[in-house]
């Protein structure tokens, strides 16, 4: 997968126009996952929705939660806390 990096609100920087493979990861092991949560706690926009308390409470709903990281040179450029909600009302 390829990414054209224009502007993304990290502290890695990207050079303008640059084009740079980027892998996308499921976070499965409890390493990767301490890994994220140390990223998500030192960035400056990280928040409550993309955090490990989040992720435990919506798993105490019964939703099943996947966590994904978007890397480039084995850093942390952005992430995604899915939450799959089955439920029907």
């Amino acid at each position: 997968m390829w990414y054209m990096a224009k502007q993304i609100h990290t502290t890695y920087h990207i050079p303008h126009t640059t084009y740079l493979p980027v892998h996308i990861q499921l976070l499965q092991t409890h390493e990767e996952q301490n890994l994220y949560h140390a990223w998500l706690e030192g960035h400056m926009e990280g928040s409550l929705w993309q955090s490990k308390e989040w992720r435990t409470f919506q798993e105490a709903l019964g939703r099943e939660v996947r966590l994904y990281t978007a890397l480039i040179d084995d850093q942390i450029v952005a992430s995604a806390l899915v939450i799959i909600d089955r439920t029907r009302g």
